[in-house]
């Protein structure tokens, strides 16, 4: 066996997944962020895959991090099962759960009625710890270097909310479907995020492309006419409603365009 020297994953992952002693302290959370943000940098750009997912399976580490957070019962039986967790999922649940935490962390924030002058920036700094998770997320799995997370975060997000434990997708969705005035730039973040896992679901995208419900085309057609059909209005966008509804249509169409195979986005998005 080489020495733990040869093995320089080990210590960042231990590092990685380690409890931060303080969740409540914000300045605390920035900075325990930050160093996650930076031990995911060197080990997504200087490792391989397999090495990380070898390295976390031989080493035992589990996502332990943030489980039931939300659930004070929290058993040995959760920790055997998170022990029995395929690397991959691991690493998958780490993420989404990090994510949860800051968006949710930055949304009680921004509506916070009692903010001053520093509170505003140490909230403006959460933010781009966000964006910059985000991105880094995104750099995963666009550039293919990390298949096996990347499907099994696309399977984590597809299931059913199996235990309050885990920051479901339609929460996440909603919580950063808040921050559409706020923090623009971070909701279609997370829309480019789902859209690399291949989560096409019109009713998250009418939400976001502000797309008016119409009746079935072939109900429309039975009568002979258009004109029976009322005008559906939109109604007036704010500067960052219309920032995101515009990048969001672009992303979307982007897509479309990498899946021309599956019709069933293109035939939702032209009708």
């Amino acid at each position: 066996v080489a020495p733990s020297s040869l093995r320089p994953v080990d210590i960042l992952l231990k590092a990685l997944l380690l409890v931060p002693y303080d969740q409540v302290s914000i300045v605390s959370m920035q900075r325990w962020l930050a160093m996650a943000l930076a031990l995911l940098g060197v080990l997504t750009t200087q490792s391989k895959e397999e090495t990380i997912l070898s390295r976390l399976q031989e080493l035992g580490l589990t996502s332990d991090l943030f489980i039931c957070v939300l659930d004070p019962q929290h058993t040995k039986e959760d920790a055997l099962n998170a022990n029995m967790t395929p690397p991959e999922e691991v690493l998958a649940r780490f993420l989404l759960q990090i994510v949860g935490f800051t968006v949710t962390t930055v949304q009680s924030l921004r509506f916070s009625k009692s903010i001053d002058v520093s509170g505003v920036q140490s909230h403006d700094f959460l933010a781009q710890e966000l964006s910059r998770l985000l991105l880094s997320m995104t750099h995963m799995f666009k550039s293919g270097a990390f298949r096996k997370v990347g499907v099994m975060m696309a399977s984590l997000i597809s299931r059913p909310q199996q235990s309050k434990c885990w920051f479901a997708l339609d929460h996440l969705s909603e919580v950063f479907h808040s921050l559409i005035q706020t923090d623009p730039v971070l909701v279609l973040q997370w829309c480019q995020l789902l859209l690399l896992l291949n989560y096409d679901s019109t009713d998250w995208w009418m939400r976001i492309l502000h797309t008016p419900k119409k009746p079935p085309l072939s109900k429309s057609m039975s009568s002979g006419s258009l004109d029976h059909l009322e005008t559906n209005l939109e109604p007036e966008l704010s500067t960052a409603e219309e920032v995101v509804k515009q990048g969001a249509l672009v992303l979307f169409c982007d897509y479309v365009c990498e899946n021309e195979a599956d019709a069933e986005p293109l035939s939702w998005l032209v009708v």
